[in-house]
């Protein structure tokens, strides 16, 4: 009876002691590790720039993954990205020649041709983030489009007059003036798009849900229509097995978005050939994804390619669904890349040519930045204590701290260590009512 009536004391005593952040020291039991920081904190940050110790990487591939292309409008030339910068080379292949050098580390990606063949419009970092950036086409003179710090900017392409650039930012579709001051653009989808505010059909997201995410706009022949992939985000994220994917297009005059394609294995990165007769885009088909081609005039539908690179559907895709590609202007050919190559796939009967192309890889490998922050590795001042177990006769108190197991004597003892273990966490302490030892758990 005295014990049980002394209880509420030595609760009070510990509840007093978490109200505290137990003001006293631990002697530490752990060595200090080195804090790692994204650097450059206060000292402003060049994204161009490599930081912490860094390595030249050279050489010659003939190969690439995940690579955007793009035909020149008098069918000379090609520009595609690898590996962070943008390359261009001759029609038939050949040796690539890099556009970008001079961005440093930055990405550069996405690459697409203005319509006259005298621009590039690419995606790039190289401000801290991913903005619409332009460039002569022998890559002199490259100037940002915009200046977005929060939201990213993927798969641009210029409309038929070359006057503007479409692009997907965050989850809608923005058109941009290539040639004004850099503005916040005009948006094109979403429920306060400038288009019309008519909103998206339903059947292009899941469960016929209207759809809200917009990506890889490109605008037909003459302008009216802007063709992407679109879906509902509901439940959308990483490692999704749920694909909801189909093509949708925006009328531009009534501000009206309906859905093109009801394809099983989703409808995405579509393309538009410059007679404005054919739309190809790309599908899962069950473990590959394919290349599909449909005839605008009459709605029929064929398989072109079966097997192109591999979609990005399960993930976020921050690159588009899937890489970029071009019809030909005689629209006879597509100019694809897939399995490290590039091919030209006739329109007539899907049969592909291989593009040679060699490309010298100029790289700046940077380690990771490290700050180094000086530790006290003698003593700690613990802010949370938990498993709080007084002594029957309130002389001690056993606690855990940095999941280790701490004795102090009452009120104000130095805490100490009871058991040298370093491999297991210990828990729980348990006095047992006689004078034994103390009991735990690990």
């Amino acid at each position: 009876m005295p014990r049980l009536l002394s209880l509420p004391r030595c609760l009070a005593l510990a509840i007093a002691l978490l109200s505290l952040d137990v003001p006293s020291t631990l002697s530490a039991q752990r060595g200090g590790g080195e804090n790692q920081a994204g650097g450059g904190a206060g000292r402003g940050w060049d994204v161009t720039l490599a930081r912490g110790k860094t390595r030249d990487v050279d050489f010659t591939t003939s190969e690439g993954t995940w690579m955007s292309a793009d035909e020149s409008p008098d069918a000379s030339w090609i520009v595609f990205d690898l590996l962070g910068h943008i390359y261009r080379m001759r029609a038939d292949g050949g040796e690539a020649t890099v556009l970008t050098q001079s961005s440093g580390v930055a990405l550069n990606l996405q690459p697409r041709i203005s319509p006259d063949g005298k621009s590039i419009a690419f995606i790039s970092d190289r401000r801290g983030q991913y903005n619409l950036w332009i460039m002569n086409a022998d890559g002199s003179s490259p100037h940002a489009l915009t200046r977005e710090n929060d939201q990213r900017f993927q798969s641009p392409a210029f409309t038929p007059d070359g006057k503007y650039v479409v692009a997907s930012k965050g989850n809608d579709v923005f058109m941009y003036y290539v040639s004004g001051a850099t503005t916040a653009g005009l948006r094109l989808t979403g429920d306060t798009a400038a288009a019309g505010r008519g909103g998206a059909a339903p059947g292009g997201g899941r469960g016929g849900a209207a759809p809200n995410v917009f990506l890889g706009p490109t605008p037909s022949k003459d302008g009216r229509y802007i063709y992407f992939a679109m879906r509902n985000s509901a439940n959308g994220g990483y490692n999704q097995t749920s694909l909801g994917w189909q093509i949708g297009v925006l009328d531009r005059e009534t501000g009206r978005t309906f859905t093109k394609t009801n394809a099983v294995g989703s409808g995405m990165r579509p393309e538009l050939s410059p007679d404005g007769k054919w739309l190809a885009y790309a599908t899962r088909n069950n473990a590959e994804t394919s290349l599909m081609l449909r005839d605008l005039s009459t709605g029929d539908e064929r398989l072109l390619l079966p097997k192109i690179q591999r979609d990005d559907q399960e993930s976020r895709a921050n690159r588009d669904l899937a890489p970029t590609y071009s019809f030909t202007p005689d629209s006879r050919s597509i100019v694809i890349a897939h399995h490290g190559h590039f091919w030209r796939a006739n329109v007539a009967d899907g049969k592909e040519t291989l593009i040679p192309f060699t490309a010298d890889v100029d790289m700046m490998i940077a380690g990771p930045a490290h700050e180094t922050y000086a530790v006290n590795d003698s003593t700690l001042l613990v802010h949370q204590i938990r498993d709080l177990a007084p002594s029957p006769d309130n002389k001690r108190l056993a606690f855990v701290a940095l999941d280790r197991l701490w004795m102090m004597d009452l009120p104000s003892g130095t805490p100490r260590r009871l058991v040298p273990s370093e491999n297991v966490g210990e828990f729980q302490p348990t006095w047992s009512p006689a004078p034994m030892p103390l009991a735990k758990k690990f």
